[in-house]
């Protein structure tokens, strides 16, 4: 493990933390790459992420909806192509999977991760590092560079365009479809 991703884990509170599952306002375990949403898209439903499907139960526990292979279903999309409520559950899933699941997830078996040069913003040296996910890995580009501050805290995340699933970096969209920009950046520690 290089010295950035120990650093990293260590100021969001060390691998120990991972296992105990992840809750922010849905359920989430990195280790089986499983994201729990409820509600989702009515008040007695909820939603279930895995890679390879996404299903939504009723409050009986009975599937009402179920989609496999749905980074799949996405093919022939464009930005304009409006998605099923699945393929929005999908979405949601496999980001928070890696929002709230980084730097954890980047120690897994198959990430390759390297140090490369820091950058200098607003007086701050950020260090960099450059992570390349596992093809069976669910995420928005298969290459991604993080910045970390000096306390090892996330700051920014750069995903690659030219490989990126949606084909765009950092932009979110809105119901008239105009960009907006948009932020997740959870800090596990208080420091």
């Amino acid at each position: 493990m290089i010295p950035l991703l120990e650093l990293a884990l260590d100021a969001h509170g060390g691998l120990t933390r991972l296992p105990q599952g992840l809750n922010v306002a849905l359920h989430v375990e990195p280790s089986r790459k499983l994201v729990v949403v409820s509600p989702f898209d009515g008040e007695d439903s909820t939603g279930y992420f895995t890679p390879d499907r996404v299903w939504v139960d009723n409050a009986a526990g009975t599937v009402v909806q179920n989609l496999i292979s749905p980074r799949g279903s996405f093919s022939g999309h464009d930005l304009m192509t409006p998605w099923s409520k699945l393929q929005e559950l999908y979405f949601v899933g496999y980001a928070f999977l890696n929002y709230l699941s980084s730097p954890f997830n980047l120690a897994e078996p198959g990430f390759e991760v390297t140090e490369i040069e820091s950058h200098e913003e607003n007086g701050e040296t950020w260090r960099r590092m450059v992570v390349r996910f596992p093809d069976d890995y669910p995420t928005h580009s298969a290459e991604q560079t993080f910045y970390f501050n000096q306390q090892g805290l996330l700051k920014r995340l750069i995903t690659r365009s030219g490989e990126s699933f949606f084909r765009r970096t950092g932009a979110c969209w809105d119901e008239t479809r105009k960009p907006r920009t948009q932020s997740l950046r959870p800090q596990w520690a208080s420091k």
